[in-house]
């Protein structure tokens, strides 16, 4: 029967891998994929827990969480990685990183240390120690992943749509049924500058008219009054 690891990579290469080359990744391990769109590469990766990090997440090792990200080819030099990571990039290396969040509760999955009472997480599916709940925490990462996680990939490889994320959203925080979105670097900050200009020259734009009334580097609102909406 294999181990559950091995159980789980079975289990996505039937369900996953299928779907993901409709949607038009090419280049497969057993837990990530790209696809290249142009000077856009798209990445999914379904990141096991791993034995170091099992007992302060307090779940098995073979749990994971699903990442995917956006890497804008002409950002390379403004995210500082090698240019060995722009044919196969991890998420890491991405211009926009999504975390997705599942829809299936597992409300006595996780007790961090053994300690405590068990609770949830909305960011990592719980694989059981016999892995016999494999087929159901799969299928919900599969809809997650077509259903919120490849539309904002999609979105966010458009360098007009990007660009003006980038001007307007702050990162956000997944939850059940929402993926969180990771911008690269917090408003303001050296990377995320960086990411302005290299988008504005792909589009043609003036970064620094841009910037100037960039609307996420407004100051915080006044009390009982609302920031504009992104």
């Amino acid at each position: 029967m294999g181990s559950p690891g091995q159980a789980v990579d079975r289990s996505m290469r039937r369900h996953i891998r299928p779907r993901l080359e409709t949607a038009g990744f090419q280049d497969f391990t057993a837990r990530r994929a790209w696809r290249r769109r142009g000077d856009v590469i798209d990445v999914v990766d379904f990141q096991a827990v791993g034995a170091h990090a099992a007992a302060s997440v307090g779940c098995t090792p073979f749990s994971f969480s699903v990442r995917a990200g956006v890497r804008h080819q002409a950002c390379v030099a403004a995210d500082g990685s090698s240019a060995a990571s722009t044919t196969r990039p991890g998420y890491e290396h991405c211009t926009f990183q999504v975390l997705l969040g599942k829809r299936l509760r597992q409300p006595d999955a996780f007790r961090p240390w053994g300690t405590g009472p068990p609770r949830d997480r909305s960011d990592i599916w719980a694989v059981e120690d016999d892995a016999s709940n494999v087929e159901d925490v799969v299928a919900d990462a599969g809809e997650m992943l077509l259903g919120t996680g490849l539309p904002i990939l999609t979105e966010l490889g458009s360098p007009d749509v990007a660009y003006a994320a980038l001007l307007s959203r702050d990162s956000t925080e997944p939850s059940y049924g929402l993926p969180g979105v990771a911008m690269p670097g917090a408003p303001g900050s050296p990377r995320w500058v960086d990411t302005v200009r290299c988008l504005a020259v792909r589009l043609g734009r003036n970064a620094d008219d841009d910037l100037a009334t960039a609307p996420v580097l407004d100051p915080l609102p006044e009390p009982g009054q609302e920031k504009s909406a992104l």
